[in-house]
């Protein structure tokens, strides 16, 4: 485990692990500092995808971006599903076209393009997004969730930067509530719980969140709400991306269309999902949470969010300087 507070090497290998942790391929990954940062790339020549393999998780807050799009012929597209560091991975080696990758995904490959306005983002509590444990502004250890990366490092920012914790370390494993659901953090312990990881932690334990700044001891705080009440702004996990010598045509367009469609038919597309019982939600529940904690269109606002998220980054040598929003 390494200190936060450490310099040089030190911050560079607490980098790399931040990351790495949201993934569970065996590969070996060039360190984020070291990446080139470029403005511009010669694209060579751009394709046409067909069919399109497109990259999905699982979660709930997945279901109205992609809701219905079974119904199109296997000619023309293809859902390929996995855990968010998954799909970061297979659109870096090609396995998918375009995906819903975590947005830390983007820094450390300037080249990738946001395709189109959607995204999975929040403007408030999220409640899929929790960092569980007593008094994280006192914490000596962080534990990540082994399917996030964005959601990681909005942990570590949250704690550095809001809370002004600097001395905690970075576990060398991942949390294991998840898998121990009966388990409570040690003292000492905060641990970053994403998806059905986090809903299954309230449906066992509660919420127990403690409006900052009336106290820092909690059972676990939203890191959704801390994100807007601190900035002021949406905070953006994920977008729909791909490279630069793809070319999507007008996929973007139908998927926006897609997801207004499935908003207006919200129950519908709540009763059609699979892992309902999995995400550990009631349909009443999972409509309030869709309807009322997931945003999903990538505006200026939610812009400005992402842009502060890795301004913030940078700040704390997490990401390396140089990215620009492509799209």
């Amino acid at each position: 485990m390494r200190n936060t507070g450490a310099l040089g090497s030190s911050t560079s290998r607490l980098r790399d692990r931040a990351f790495y942790q949201g993934t569970t391929r065996p590969k070996i990954y060039i360190m984020i500092h070291r990446l080139p940062m470029t403005t511009e790339k010669d694209r060579g020549t751009t394709v046409s995808v067909r069919p399109l393999k497109l990259g999905v998780v699982r979660y709930l807050n997945m279901r109205p971006l992609i809701h219905g799009l079974d119904q199109w012929p296997d000619e023309e597209l293809h859902l390929i599903e996995g855990t968010p560091g998954e799909l970061a991975d297979w659109l870096e080696d090609g396995r998918i076209n375009m995906g819903m990758v975590p947005v830390v995904s983007l820094f450390t490959n300037p080249d990738w393009y946001v395709a189109g306005i959607n995204m999975i983002g929040s403007n408030g509590p999220v409640r899929s997004v929790l960092l569980v444990g007593n008094d994280p502004a006192a914490a000596t250890r962080l534990y990540m969730d082994s399917h996030s990366r964005t959601s990681n490092m909005l942990a570590v920012i949250v704690m550095q930067k809001q809370l002004g914790n600097n001395q905690f370390e970075i576990a060398d494993s991942p949390s294991t509530l998840p898998t121990h659901p009966e388990k409570l953090p040690a003292d000492g312990e905060v641990h970053v719980l994403i998806g059905s990881h986090a809903n299954s932690w309230i449906s066992r334990h509660g919420q127990g969140a403690v409006t900052l700044p009336d106290s820092t001891r909690v059972g676990c705080l939203d890191l959704g709400e801390c994100w807007t009440r601190w900035t002021g702004l949406p905070f953006v996990y994920a977008v729909w991306a791909t490279h630069p010598d793809v070319r999507t045509g007008i996929w973007p367009k139908r998927l926006d269309e897609q997801l207004k469609s499935n908003l207006l038919r919200i129950r519908e597309v709540i009763s059609a999902c699979p892992n309902l019982e999995e995400e550990k939600m009631t349909a009443e529940k999972a409509e309030d949470y869709l309807s009322n904690n997931i945003q999903f269109t990538l505006d200026e606002r939610a812009i400005a969010g992402l842009k502060r998220f890795y301004q913030l980054g940078v700040e704390l040598d997490l990401f390396s300087p140089g990215w620009k929003l492509r799209t």
